[in-house]
Parts: structure tokens; sequence; C-alpha cells
């Protein structure tokens, strides 16, 4: 086992001390940056990792590396907003079977359910005779104080006595009151004439999760095509992909605490592509259920005619229970340009893309605004003029009180590696004038974002930064806004 490392750097950035910027004239900010080195995270190869920030400045990380049997296991650690530290990192789960993809939500209170897929450990590396795999949803849950509980099994497909395979990774949301859900697609492999199912699960703050629903079957096996959200009141927004004999399709349902899950929404009009290039280039579906019960559903989708990305998105108003027209907020994107989206709970949005605009200079990242109430803004372009971005990545999260934290891959200064940039958006200046470098020669491919929601802007990053030497270091940095 190789030894662990995690660094802590604080990036200090003094906002402006009266408003100012966004066209609304006022002072120029000045900023400031000091760094101070932390301690402790982990230097084995990571396969993916996320992070957790709770109101009161806590955390977690959450990553997916391999133990020392060999196997792909979840690791995590916890960090301290007082002594400004990480925890050693620890195992969640040691299984003699490889975690296939886990996926994790969080709670402003730090509560959080984890949830992965693995193979039955009742069979012979997990498979049947003919080598067809069986998988299982396993899960654990992380209490602030008390730490991650042990690793259950949450469910076993049914029928149990078929081979089943879960298609993509469940998706799971929680609420500030602890009601989570769980939602995936799943096919029997011993009968093909069976088709894809989609189910959900209910978490109360039990201890175990309950009341298994079958909310209907799937034409396709559309991975990595399921949206859901829960609000503090109970209620929740389940969206996923499917297809007709001409279409891909969005469908949606509601759920309530007195009614459960109402009938099937949307149909043929919600997305009236059939110019969709595959089945599985879905490449995303966003969707928040805000405190009113109104409803936010972003998706982008890859065409057959032009190769380009499209994205669009449609908005529900509970009061008067309708839909809205789909609409389009980006221009179409190349197949490779990257795309982010942000939602708080409060419906407030950012879409970030990075492109190739000629008239800009070439290889730039923008970001497009978007509030419940005006819709989509101009867009803002967020690099400088020197910068060549990696166009295959950004990140964008946001709080409650309207704070936003960007990051992307540009070139390094030195002009050999890649460089991790940040900027912050304040709710009343608006962007930060300049860019911060977060740290150099990183990966490329994988870092994350997660604000503080305790209002003040704050964030905290993880990502994966390549020495010299060929290692890879998961590395955590704190942004932290002065006022």
């Amino acid at each position: 086992m190789k030894s662990l490392l995690l660094i802590s750097i604080l990036i200090n950035t003094l906002l402006l001390a009266s408003c100012g910027g966004g066209g609304g004239g006022g002072s120029t900010p000045e900023e400031e940056s000091t760094s101070s080195s932390g301690q402790v995270l982990f230097n084995q190869a990571v396969s993916d990792h996320q992070v957790f920030m709770a109101r009161n400045g806590n955390g977690v990380a959450i990553w997916s590396a391999e133990n020392d049997n060999g196997n792909d296991s979840i690791w995590s650690s916890s960090y301290d907003a007082v002594t400004d530290s990480w925890s050693t990192a620890a195992e969640i789960a040691n299984y003699d079977r490889d975690i296939l993809s886990f996926e994790a939500a969080a709670n402003d209170n730090g509560e959080i359910h984890v949830v992965w897929t693995q193979f039955d450990a009742s069979l012979t590396f997990g498979v049947f005779a003919d080598g067809i795999f069986d998988d299982q949803i396993w899960g654990a849950r992380y209490l602030p104080g008390t730490g991650w509980a042990e690793s259950a099994l949450i469910q076993d497909p049914l029928p149990a006595s078929a081979r089943t395979i879960i298609l993509g990774t469940p998706t799971v949301a929680i609420n500030n009151n602890g009601l989570a859900f769980l939602a995936w697609k799943q096919d029997n492999l011993d009968d093909l004439a069976d088709p894809t199912r989609l189910y959900t699960l209910r978490f109360e703050n039990t201890g175990i999760w309950e009341t298994l629903r079958f909310i209907g079957q799937v034409n396709e096996d559309l991975f990595n095509t399921i949206g859901l959200s829960v609000n503090d009141t109970g209620h929740a927004i389940l969206v996923w992909a499917d297809s007709t004999a001409t279409k891909k399709i969005l469908f949606a349902r509601h759920y309530t605490q007195t009614r459960g899950w109402d009938l099937l929404e949307f149909g043929p009009e919600f997305v009236e592509e059939d110019d969709i290039s595959d089945v599985n280039n879905f490449y995303t579906i966003e969707t928040q259920k805000l405190p009113n019960d109104d409803v936010l559903v972003f998706w982008s989708y890859l065409t057959k005619s032009t190769a380009t990305r499209v994205s669009k998105g449609r908005q529900y108003t509970a009061s008067d229970t309708s839909w809205a027209l789909p609409y389009s907020f980006s221009p179409d994107l190349s197949a490779i340009a990257s795309s982010s989206l942000g939602i708080s709970k409060n419906g407030d949005a950012f879409f970030l893309y990075g492109d190739i605009v000629p008239s800009l200079g070439g290889r730039v990242l923008l970001a497009n605004q978007f509030t419940f109430s005006s819709g989509w803004s101009v867009d803002r372009t967020m690099t400088e003029d020197d910068e060549v971005i990696a166009l295959n990545l950004s990140a964008i999260d946001l709080d409650d009180s309207g704070n936003a934290m960007a990051l992307w891959v540009s070139n390094h200064s030195a002009g050999n590696g890649n460089s991790l940039k940040s900027r912050r958006y304040h709710p009343i200046n608006e962007w930060d004038s300049s860019v911060q470098e977060v740290d150099d020669f990183v990966d490329a491919n994988t870092f994350t974002v997660d604000i503080i929601p305790d209002g003040n802007g704050n964030a905290m990053t993880l990502y994966i930064r390549s020495e010299s030497s060929g290692e890879s270091e998961l590395t955590a940095k704190k942004v932290i806004v002065q006022n």
C-alpha cells in the first residue's frame, strides 16, 4: 500500500467592498490570494471521486481506488473545518469483488448516501457458467458526528433467480430532512422478451431502504439517463429517456408523500428530435425540484445529421400543473466540446461550455446564466485572452444564495502541462475580474467542486494532480472568499 497524501491549500479572494461590476458601475474589485500548506489525501490511482460540503464547513470526499486485495473499492476522508484538516483515508467497504461504479448525494446538514453496483458475492467471481455477470446494488450512509454506517445490500434485483445487469449507475437524491430516493434501470438477461425496467426505492431515516416501486418499462437501454431530485417538502421528480420507433423521448413522474408516484407525464411532444444519432447519445439529464414544486429539466444529445451537441431545457410550473415548451439554451456545439451544468435548489443555473469559436480567438470557455423568472442570459467569456482550454471537461457548482464557482483546465502558464483554473460568481458583483489558478500539472479529465452551503461562496475542489514521477495524487484545495 502506498503512503497517503493530502494537500489542502487555501486560496483567499477579496470581494468588492461595495456593489459594482456587471454593468452596474461601482469600484474595481481588489483581489488578494494567499496559500498555506495542509496535510493528507491520497496518492494511488483513482478512477472516480466526489466531494460534499456541509453548511458548517465540514466535508467528505469519496473516491474509487484499488484496495490491498487488488479489487476496486470505495474510500473516504472527512474534512474538519475547525482544524482545517482531513482524516486519514479509509475504505467505506472492503469486499473481494470489484465495485463497478458508485454515485453519492448529500444534503446541507452533511448526511450522505453512497450507492454502488457490484457482483453477487455468492457466485464464483460474480458470474454464471456462461460468463454473464449478476449485479447487486449496495450502499452506505454517512451521518455527521457518527461517520459511515456499515455498508449493506440495498437491492438484489428481481427476479432473484435470474441474471440481472444494472444499466449505468444507480441515481440517488436526498433532501435536508433525510428523505432519499434511489432509481435505476435493469435488464433480465435470462429472458430476452422481458423489457428493461425502471425501479425506485425510498429511504426515510429508518435506517433501511424501503418501498420498492416499479416505475415502468423502458424500450431501449439508455445508459446514464436518469434525472432525480427531491425538495425539502418531500416532493420528488424522476426523469428518464426512452424511444419510440422514430424518436427519443423524455418521460417524467412526480412524487408526493400522500399520493406516491403520479401517472406518467410528457409524451412524444417533449423531445421532437428524431435526429439523435444513437440511443446512448443522451449525454446528460439534469433536473431540480424547487421549493415551490416547480421543476427544471435540462438535457443534451448528439445529432445524427450534423454531429453536433444540442442542449435543451423545459420548465414545469406547479401552480397550473403545466410544462412549457422545450427550448434550446446554447449554440450547437461540436461533438468533442465539453459542457457542464450547475443548478441550485432555488432554480438558478449556470451552463458552461467550451468550443472552438474563431471570432473569439479559438478554444474558449463560455458561461450562460439561467433564472426561472428571466430564462437564459447572454453568454459570458470565462477564459483569459492567452488561455487555450482543454475541451473535454469543466465543472460548476452553485449555492442557494446565488454564489457559483466554475472550474476548467487550460494550458499551463509556463507552456507545459495543464492548469486547473477557477472563477467565482457573486450575485451582486457577478464574475470576478480575473481568473485564479488553483493548481498546475493536473489531470485534465478528473476534477469536481462543491460550494459550502453557508452563503459565503466558499468552495472545496477535488482533483487529480499528475506528479513528474508518474504518480497520481488525489488533491483537495479549499477556495475561501474573504470580504
